[in-house]
């Protein structure tokens, strides 16, 4: 009967160690590269998206190049992912792209963001991107599939583009900004101790009808460790 008991609580217990893919952020204390974790493989849902996690594999996909230029890897911080988040759902739902919003005096500088996100001292730098949400290079061309197939082709009547991973979209954003001399710069910049970032989905209803898109920021604090107070925006987690 007792070793019964212990397979029954095995069985219970047991198999959400294996099962869980929310991204907490405890995670950050535990992976330090993307290909560590086997849930940055997960092919993007866009319709149940965990933010924690997307955010988690642009922070590390940062980090991997800062390692890979000779740069030190970057902490975490809970404030600057609140920042960064909250601001790409901004941009996301207002239909803006700038690095001041123009809907909300209160949140119009970055400054004034970083302080509602639990800031005391913010020094901050930013970067902002809109990236696709699948495997689609800007410029080339591009077909909506009819007939209840949805999706895009590159071909008319071709097969649809794939979605991105968590792991391959947050690359595709590091190489896009990489290949940008002041976002490269804000990224290796040696002055940077602190990082958070963020990305926020929606569809591009305008040029190209409806497809998958990003809006995406990165948060640095620059100078001196981050002092926290009271924060004013909700989390991503």
């Amino acid at each position: 009967m007792m070793v019964r008991g212990f397979l029954l609580i095995f069985l219970l217990v047991g198999p959400s160690a294996f099962t869980q893919t929310q991204w907490t952020i405890l995670d950050y204390s535990k992976i330090n590269i993307l290909d560590e974790d086997t849930r940055f493989s997960q092919v993007l849902d866009f319709s149940a998206l965990d933010y924690p996690r997307l955010n988690a594999a642009i922070f590390l996909a940062t980090n991997e190049i800062r390692k890979s230029q000779g740069r030190a890897e970057l902490k975490h911080s809970v404030e600057l992912e609140r920042s960064a988040w909250n601001f790409a759902r901004r941009m996301a739902e207002k239909s803006f792209f700038s690095h001041e919003d123009p809907t909300d005096t209160g949140r119009k500088t970055l400054e004034q963001r970083g302080k509602r996100a639990g800031i005391l001292n913010p020094r901050m730098a930013e970067n902002i991107a809109t990236t696709f949400g699948v495997k689609y290079h800007s410029g080339d061309p591009v077909y909506s599939l009819q007939g209840g197939a949805g999706g895009y082709s590159l071909f008319p009547f071709g097969e649809p583009i794939p979605p991105h991973t968590y792991r391959s979209l947050a690359r595709a954003l590091l190489e896009q900004w990489m290949n940008s001399p002041g976002h490269r710069s804000n990224i290796l910049s040696p002055y940077a101790l602190e990082m958070g970032t963020g990305a926020y989905f929606y569809r591009d209803s305008q040029d190209l009808n409806g497809m998958p898109m990003f809006a995406c920021v990165q948060n640095f604090q620059w100078y001196e460790p981050i002092k926290t107070t009271m924060a004013l925006d909700p989390d991503p987690f």
